[in-house]
């Protein structure tokens, strides 16, 4: 079925497997699939006797099938079809994917695409993803925090800075938590370097700790980022500006970007926070690219051009490799990253800052050494 849907062949999955194999009629759902987009319509299913019984791989299938088509009230209605029929109970996976499809497909550059080619209808409303979010929790399923990325970024690309701040109070929860399991893990992990004997269950613990961490940390600096580059107001009196952001800014200051900028009516604030790390990117190496270009007259060409691998120095990065021993475990505690001191930066002939040596020569084994 996924390679089927990748060659975009959705009639003969429709009749030959689906039909075929799971008793699942799709024609009343895809005659009119041009006129109904929206998620959360009573269409109906037609069940016929099935060769195989569906599971959750079929779930995940159909989603991958009609997800990468951009035929997401299709997945939606197959998947709670599969569920009510079967008394199969649908995993917050199949919701994650779900969400993701609809955001990437409504997202540019997909959204894009599908406008220059002339088929709106595959386009999913911009509420949909807060749509799906409301059908998962319908269906008593406890969202984690990849599902809460989904929804906030939905929600600030909408302009809905009302709605998003309860999530994002949400979100920093599943955090807090990462943190505490990242302690725990960081302390078994510098206890069994401390014994000599390596586990590959502790190792795979610290380092999937440490990863989701830095992950989350990133994730919700852009919300913050996000947030305050869509609030705005021409009335200076407006609490939105005066009130609400200054309020935001108070609560997740541990996230926000250094300096902190944001619009108002009569222009922009800035707001440096000398306690906070500043982050930088320093330049690695310079990757070729060709870019598709058109123009009315020229028609296509491809455009060559030269893009910077960077580098991110900061300590709730994941680079560098440097031992325990060297870093000692109140640094390990605090920070996600291993680099040992500050990297030195030096210029390059673009002028560009650069350093070529951030491995700083140690490898993941020399914890033991």
């Amino acid at each position: 079925m996924i390679a089927f849907g990748r060659a975009g062949s959705l009639r003969f999955i429709g009749s030959n497997i689906l039909h075929a194999y799971f008793g699942i009629d799709l024609r009343q759902l895809t005659s009119n699939e041009g006129q109904d987009t929206q998620i959360g319509s009573d269409k109906r299913i037609k069940s016929f006797s099935y060769r195989i019984r569906p599971t959750v791989r079929l779930m995940e299938a159909v989603v991958e099938v009609y997800g990468s088509n951009s035929e997401i009230a299709t997945a939606f209605h197959l998947v709670i079809y599969i569920s009510k029929t079967y008394h199969i109970p649908i995993p917050r996976s199949i919701w994650q994917d779900l969400l993701e499809w609809t955001y990437v497909m409504g997202s540019p550059p997909v959204s894009t695409a599908w406008r220059q080619a002339d088929m709106q209808f595959k386009l999913p409303t911009r509420s949909a993803v807060e749509l799906i979010w409301d059908a998962m929790i319908s269906h008593q399923v406890q969202p984690g925090f990849e599902q809460y990325d989904i929804l906030i970024r939905n929600l600030l690309g909408r302009h809905q800075v009302g709605k998003v701040l309860p999530f994002m109070r949400q979100a920093v929860e599943f955090y807090s938590a990462q943190c505490q399991e990242y302690a725990e893990a960081t302390f078994e992990y510098a206890q069994m370097i401390k014994d000599g004997i390596r586990h590959s269950n502790v190792v795979h613990r610290y380092e999937r700790a440490r990863f989701r961490k830095s992950r989350m940390w990133y994730d919700i600096r852009l919300w913050c980022r996000k947030y305050l580059s869509v609030v705005r107001s021409f009335n200076p009196n407006n609490p939105l500006t005066t009130v609400a952001v200054p309020d935001f800014i108070r609560e997740f200051r541990p996230f926000l970007p250094t300096p902190a900028q944001y619009r108002t009516a009569t222009g922009y604030v800035s707001l440096h926070d000398p306690a906070q790390e500043r982050i930088y990117g320093v330049r690695i190496q310079h990757l070729p690219i060709y870019i598709p270009m058109k123009k009315r007259k020229k028609g296509w060409w491809l455009q060559f051009a030269k893009i910077r691998k960077l580098s991110v120095l900061s300590r709730h990065s994941l680079a560098g490799h440097a031992p325990i021993s060297r870093l000692g475990l109140v640094t390990l505690l605090t920070s996600t990253s291993r680099i040992l001191g500050s990297p030195k930066r030096s210029k390059s002939e673009d002028g560009d800052d650069e350093n070529s040596d951030l491995s700083e020569s140690f490898h993941d084994d020399d914890d033991y050494l």
